[in-house]
């Protein structure tokens, strides 16, 4: 996320909406990134009836232990508007290194 102070033809700065679009592009491209690969690692997983009630009983331990932890945890939606910004937290994004096997094993 350096791209420096930002102004808009006003003078104004554009700095927090750059941020701010950064940030939501960001997240909403990793978010995705990371449903496709759970989507390809369940439908591989399938094959193996073995694994499926111990993912189950895993993926509902998670959400109980979040719904414990966070309680009042509410859906807020984000405006985003600087597309400077949102262009370069989508790319950020694609580049990222999601497989923390390849980090372990480097």
């Amino acid at each position: 996320m350096v791209a420096g102070r930002r102004h808009d033809v006003r003078g104004q700065s554009r700095t927090k909406s750059f941020r701010l679009s950064f940030l939501v592009a960001y997240a909403t491209r990793i978010g995705e990134r990371l449903a496709a690969t759970s989507s390809s690692v369940t439908e591989e997983l399938q094959r193996d009836d073995r694994l499926l009630p111990v993912l189950a009983a895993r993926d509902r331990a998670v959400d109980e232990a979040f719904t414990r932890l966070f309680p009042k945890t509410v859906t807020s939606p984000l405006s985003a508007y600087d597309a400077v910004g949102l262009g370069a937290g989508r790319s950020a994004a694609d580049t990222a290194m999601l497989d923390v096997r390849d980090s372990i094993a480097g």
